[in-house]
């Protein structure tokens, strides 16, 4: 589960994009985010989950206010899943 303060790390980063790595028990969690060019229909022109450089999520051309649940989401079974293996 994402603490408050990763939650606001990732809001941020969909907001402004760029990169963000979120620790984690077993290696870290890569979140990278472009944002598309002023003027377009979407605001995220693509974010790309990895870990350990194996992208496990990649989503393109979206909305940021529907974008972040479903990141958050996808990250907190993602650490959930690391916790219960460590």
């Amino acid at each position: 589960m994402m603490s408050t303060s990763q939650e606001r790390l990732v809001r941020r980063l969909i907001k402004i994009g760029g990169k963000l790595t979120l620790p984690s028990h077993q290696g870290g969690v890569q979140i990278e985010c472009t944002r598309a060019p002023a003027g377009a229909l979407w605001c995220i022109d693509q974010l790309i989950i990895r870990k350990s450089d194996k992208v496990i999520a990649h989503y393109r051309r979206w909305q940021s206010r529907t974008l972040y649940p479903e990141v958050a989401s996808r990250l907190d079974s993602l650490l959930a899943d690391q916790e219960v293996a460590a």
